[in-house]
Protein backbone atom coordinates (compact mmCIF):
# COMPACT_ATOMS: atom_id res chain seq x y z
CA UNK A 1 0.00 0.00 0.00
CA UNK A 2 0.85 3.72 -1.02
CA UNK A 3 0.90 6.28 2.34
CA UNK A 4 1.05 10.30 1.99
CA UNK A 5 1.22 11.85 4.56
CA UNK A 6 1.79 16.23 5.47
CA UNK A 7 1.31 17.34 2.03
CA UNK A 8 -0.01 20.87 2.93
CA UNK A 9 -1.50 21.22 -0.53
CA UNK A 10 -2.23 24.99 -1.13
CA UNK A 11 -4.84 26.19 -4.13
CA UNK A 12 -2.67 28.54 -5.02
CA UNK A 13 0.47 26.65 -4.66
CA UNK A 14 2.73 24.86 -8.06
CA UNK A 15 2.52 22.03 -5.64
CA UNK A 16 -1.29 21.37 -6.08
CA UNK A 17 -0.32 20.23 -9.87
CA UNK A 18 2.11 17.35 -8.33
CA UNK A 19 -0.21 16.01 -6.43
CA UNK A 20 -3.25 15.36 -8.35
CA UNK A 21 -0.14 14.30 -11.22
CA UNK A 22 0.70 11.78 -8.40
CA UNK A 23 -2.83 10.52 -7.49
CA UNK A 24 -3.21 9.88 -11.51
CA UNK A 25 -0.35 7.33 -11.41
CA UNK A 26 -1.50 6.32 -8.41
CA UNK A 27 -4.48 5.41 -10.16
CA UNK A 28 -2.28 3.07 -12.51
CA UNK A 29 -0.90 1.02 -9.52
CA UNK A 30 -2.86 -1.83 -8.02
CA UNK A 31 -1.65 -0.63 -4.26
CA UNK A 32 -4.36 0.74 -1.31
CA UNK A 33 -3.55 4.08 -0.44
CA UNK A 34 -3.62 5.37 3.14
CA UNK A 35 -3.67 9.65 3.78
CA UNK A 36 -2.01 9.79 7.03
CA UNK A 37 -3.20 14.06 7.28
CA UNK A 38 -2.36 17.92 6.68
CA UNK A 39 -3.19 16.69 2.79
CA UNK A 40 -4.61 20.13 2.68
CA UNK A 41 -2.91 23.21 4.48
CA UNK A 42 -6.30 24.14 5.72
CA UNK A 43 -9.70 21.79 5.21
CA UNK A 44 -12.88 22.81 6.85
CA UNK A 45 -14.88 20.26 5.39
CA UNK A 46 -18.23 22.41 5.61
CA UNK A 47 -20.24 24.07 2.15
CA UNK A 48 -18.76 27.52 2.98
CA UNK A 49 -15.33 26.89 3.24
CA UNK A 50 -14.41 24.01 0.97
CA UNK A 51 -12.73 25.19 -2.08
CA UNK A 52 -12.37 23.29 -6.00
CA UNK A 53 -9.50 22.02 -5.14
CA UNK A 54 -11.21 20.46 -2.00
CA UNK A 55 -14.10 18.84 -4.33
CA UNK A 56 -11.59 17.40 -6.87
CA UNK A 57 -9.59 15.44 -4.26
CA UNK A 58 -12.99 13.96 -2.72
CA UNK A 59 -14.04 12.86 -6.32
CA UNK A 60 -10.81 11.10 -7.08
CA UNK A 61 -11.19 9.27 -3.58
CA UNK A 62 -14.86 8.30 -4.32
CA UNK A 63 -13.97 6.77 -7.78
CA UNK A 64 -10.71 5.64 -6.41
CA UNK A 65 -12.24 3.16 -3.62
CA UNK A 66 -14.36 1.17 -6.31
CA UNK A 67 -10.70 0.15 -7.10
CA UNK A 68 -8.85 -0.15 -4.36
CA UNK A 69 -8.87 1.11 -0.32
CA UNK A 70 -8.95 4.65 0.37
CA UNK A 71 -8.48 5.16 4.09
CA UNK A 72 -8.08 9.00 5.64
CA UNK A 73 -6.60 9.84 8.84
CA UNK A 74 -7.49 13.63 9.87
CA UNK A 75 -4.32 15.80 10.50
CA UNK A 76 -4.55 18.67 12.61
CA UNK A 77 -5.33 20.72 9.77
CA UNK A 78 -8.14 19.14 8.49
CA UNK A 79 -11.72 19.91 10.59
CA UNK A 80 -14.92 17.53 10.11
CA UNK A 81 -13.96 15.74 6.93
CA UNK A 82 -14.53 12.20 8.26
CA UNK A 83 -17.91 13.04 9.14
CA UNK A 84 -18.73 14.90 6.47
CA UNK A 85 -17.16 13.25 3.70
CA UNK A 86 -17.14 9.53 4.54
CA UNK A 87 -18.48 8.32 1.50
CA UNK A 88 -15.94 9.52 -0.10
CA UNK A 89 -13.99 7.03 1.51
CA UNK A 90 -13.77 3.56 2.19
CA UNK A 91 -12.69 4.66 6.16
CA UNK A 92 -12.10 7.92 7.37
CA UNK A 93 -11.06 8.75 11.29
CA UNK A 94 -10.70 12.08 13.13
CA UNK A 95 -8.34 9.52 15.69
CA UNK A 96 -6.90 6.36 14.85
CA UNK A 97 -7.67 3.62 12.57
CA UNK A 98 -6.51 -0.05 13.38
CA UNK A 99 -6.31 -2.61 10.92
CA UNK A 100 -6.33 -5.75 13.08
CA UNK A 101 -5.76 -8.44 10.73
CA UNK A 102 -2.42 -6.76 10.07
CA UNK A 103 -2.06 -5.59 13.36
CA UNK A 104 -0.91 -2.08 11.80
CA UNK A 105 -2.45 1.17 13.84
CA UNK A 106 -2.78 4.44 11.73
CA UNK A 107 -2.20 8.26 12.96
CA UNK A 108 -1.50 11.47 12.35
CA UNK A 109 0.63 11.98 15.21
CA UNK A 110 -0.91 14.93 16.47
CA UNK A 111 -2.25 13.65 19.75
CA UNK A 112 1.05 11.21 20.86
CA UNK A 113 2.77 13.91 22.99
CA UNK A 114 0.59 13.78 26.28
CA UNK A 115 2.83 17.15 27.93
CA UNK A 116 1.50 19.82 24.88
CA UNK A 117 -1.20 20.87 26.82
CA UNK A 118 -1.76 23.89 24.84
CA UNK A 119 -2.45 21.89 21.39
CA UNK A 120 -4.81 19.71 23.32
CA UNK A 121 -6.83 22.55 24.90
CA UNK A 122 -6.69 23.70 21.16
CA UNK A 123 -7.66 20.79 19.58
CA UNK A 124 -10.66 20.06 22.31
CA UNK A 125 -12.11 23.55 21.52
CA UNK A 126 -12.00 23.57 17.64
CA UNK A 127 -13.32 19.53 17.12
CA UNK A 128 -16.83 19.94 18.43
CA UNK A 129 -20.12 19.78 17.15
CA UNK A 130 -20.37 23.20 18.86
CA UNK A 131 -17.92 24.56 16.83
CA UNK A 132 -18.89 22.99 13.36
CA UNK A 133 -21.91 24.65 13.95
CA UNK A 134 -20.54 28.02 14.87
CA UNK A 135 -18.42 27.60 11.33
CA UNK A 136 -21.31 26.44 9.69
CA UNK A 137 -23.82 29.36 10.93
CA UNK A 138 -22.29 32.21 12.71
CA UNK A 139 -21.93 35.44 10.64
CA UNK A 140 -18.21 35.64 12.17
CA UNK A 141 -17.11 32.48 11.32
CA UNK A 142 -14.41 33.58 8.93
CA UNK A 143 -12.81 35.31 11.95
CA UNK A 144 -12.55 32.33 13.66
CA UNK A 145 -11.56 30.14 10.83
CA UNK A 146 -8.69 32.53 10.67
CA UNK A 147 -7.52 32.66 14.21
CA UNK A 148 -7.25 28.63 13.44
CA UNK A 149 -5.20 29.60 10.96
CA UNK A 150 -3.22 31.78 12.57
CA UNK A 151 -2.80 29.03 15.39
CA UNK A 152 -1.64 26.53 13.30
CA UNK A 153 0.67 28.63 11.32
CA UNK A 154 2.27 29.59 14.72
CA UNK A 155 2.45 25.74 15.60
CA UNK A 156 4.14 24.92 12.56
CA UNK A 157 7.09 27.36 13.26
CA UNK A 158 7.42 25.18 16.13
CA UNK A 159 8.37 22.07 14.05
CA UNK A 160 11.91 21.59 14.40
CA UNK A 161 10.87 19.86 18.03
CA UNK A 162 11.17 16.76 18.09
CA UNK A 163 10.10 14.24 21.32
CA UNK A 164 11.81 11.38 20.51
CA UNK A 165 11.18 9.98 24.53
CA UNK A 166 7.67 10.67 23.92
CA UNK A 167 7.19 8.99 20.98
CA UNK A 168 9.07 5.35 22.62
CA UNK A 169 6.80 5.66 25.61
CA UNK A 170 3.81 6.13 23.26
CA UNK A 171 5.18 3.23 21.50
CA UNK A 172 5.62 1.16 24.40
CA UNK A 173 2.42 1.98 25.77
CA UNK A 174 0.70 1.17 22.25
CA UNK A 175 2.45 -2.08 21.33
CA UNK A 176 0.28 -4.89 22.19
CA UNK A 177 -0.89 -8.54 20.84
CA UNK A 178 -3.07 -6.52 18.63
CA UNK A 179 -1.15 -3.42 17.22
CA UNK A 180 2.80 -4.53 15.86
CA UNK A 181 3.48 -1.20 13.72
CA UNK A 182 2.30 2.43 14.17
CA UNK A 183 2.64 4.56 11.28
CA UNK A 184 2.79 7.82 12.19
CA UNK A 185 2.86 11.42 9.85
CA UNK A 186 2.79 14.92 11.82
CA UNK A 187 6.54 15.47 12.94
CA UNK A 188 7.54 15.90 9.26
CA UNK A 189 10.69 13.44 10.36
CA UNK A 190 11.89 10.03 8.70
CA UNK A 191 12.09 7.86 11.71
CA UNK A 192 11.91 4.07 13.02
CA UNK A 193 11.84 2.92 16.72
CA UNK A 194 11.86 -0.51 17.02
CA UNK A 195 11.28 -2.97 20.06
CA UNK A 196 11.14 -6.85 19.50
CA UNK A 197 8.86 -7.40 16.58
CA UNK A 198 7.09 -4.45 16.89
CA UNK A 199 8.03 -0.83 14.98
CA UNK A 200 7.03 2.57 14.77
CA UNK A 201 7.32 4.52 11.80
CA UNK A 202 7.39 8.04 11.05
CA UNK A 203 7.26 9.03 7.88
CA UNK A 204 8.55 11.45 5.69
CA UNK A 205 6.59 14.74 4.66
CA UNK A 206 5.45 15.32 1.24
CA UNK A 207 5.54 18.99 1.50
CA UNK A 208 9.31 19.69 1.60
CA UNK A 209 10.28 15.98 0.04
CA UNK A 210 7.65 14.68 -2.34
CA UNK A 211 7.75 11.03 -1.05
CA UNK A 212 5.10 8.57 -0.29
CA UNK A 213 5.88 5.74 1.06
CA UNK A 214 5.32 2.13 -0.05
CA UNK A 215 4.54 -0.41 2.84
CA UNK A 216 4.68 -4.34 2.31
CA UNK A 217 2.23 -5.74 4.87
CA UNK A 218 3.39 -9.23 4.59
CA UNK A 219 7.30 -8.52 5.12
CA UNK A 220 6.81 -5.63 7.46
CA UNK A 221 9.14 -3.71 4.94
CA UNK A 222 8.70 0.15 4.61
CA UNK A 223 10.67 1.82 1.80
CA UNK A 224 10.12 5.16 0.50
CA UNK A 225 10.79 7.16 -2.69
CA UNK A 226 9.94 10.65 -4.98
CA UNK A 227 5.86 9.96 -6.32
CA UNK A 228 7.80 10.69 -9.84
CA UNK A 229 8.95 7.32 -10.19
CA UNK A 230 5.40 5.81 -9.97
CA UNK A 231 5.21 7.43 -13.09
CA UNK A 232 8.49 5.80 -14.28
CA UNK A 233 7.28 2.02 -13.41
CA UNK A 234 3.73 2.84 -15.05
CA UNK A 235 5.25 4.01 -18.28
CA UNK A 236 7.41 1.43 -18.29
CA UNK A 237 4.51 -1.41 -17.39
CA UNK A 238 2.73 -0.30 -20.20
CA UNK A 239 5.24 -0.06 -23.10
Amino acid sequence: MIIVSDAHIRHDSKDSDDFFSMLDAIGHTNHDIIFLGDIFELWIALPRYEQEIHKRFLQWCKKEKQNRTVGFVEGNHEFFLAEQHSDCFTWATTDVWLDSEAKILYAHGDQVNPNDKSYHRFRKATKNKLTKNLARYMPLAPQLIKYTKRKLTNRDKERGYFPEKTLHEYADNTFSTTVSTILLGHFHQDFRYQNKDNDLFLLPDWMATKKIVIYDKNVKELRSHHWSELQTRSAKEQS
